[in-house]
């Protein structure tokens, strides 16, 4: 049986009854009540959909951390590490070189950006960085090879058919 304190236990009884904002949070604390109170660890995790595993990870934390253990921590993939306009600006100044015809593969571009920076950069990220800029790579359409030729062209439009008035 987990042992928590008379002031635990009035903590976690006062954070239920606010009902916190954020839901993760808030089932996390009511998780933790129910271990408080008694409840076994079975039942909690039934009514919870925590597993057991877990229950018992956030009782320890709890009392290890107090209620900073139970909030969230996660950052989320999306980190950037420039800011949108610093992004922008950089891609700017590279706009330049890169309509010259001098950056025409990702990774030169990458390179580029990177020194710009000072920070380096994955590959998935800076394409990232592309697509969050709407860049995108502009390369010449190829010509069929079975193209006819110039007199052949101008041979047909001489031969089209048309409305003409009588």
């Amino acid at each position: 049986m987990i042992k928590f304190t008379e002031n635990q236990v009035a903590e976690l009884k006062a954070k239920v009854e606010a009902r916190d904002k954020d839901s993760t949070f808030f089932r996390r604390v009511q998780v933790v009540f129910w271990r408080s109170t008694g409840i076994p660890e079975a039942q909690a995790a039934k009514l919870s959909g925590f597993t057991r595993q877990a229950i018992s990870r956030l009782c320890r934390a709890y009392r290890e951390s107090g209620l900073d253990a139970l909030k969230s921590h996660y950052v989320g993939s999306n980190y950037r590490r420039l800011t949108v306009e610093r992004e922008r600006e950089i891609l700017e100044e590279l706009d330049a070189f890169s309509k010259e015809g001098k950056y025409t593969r990702a990774s030169d571009l990458c390179a580029a950006f990177e020194e710009k920076a000072g920070i380096k950069y994955g590959k998935n990220s800076f394409y990232g960085v592309l697509k969050r800029h709407k860049w995108r790579r502009i390369k010449p359409r190829g010509e069929n090879p079975k193209k006819a030729t110039e007199g052949e062209i101008s041979t047909s439009k001489k031969l089209t058919l048309c409305w003409m008035p009588q």
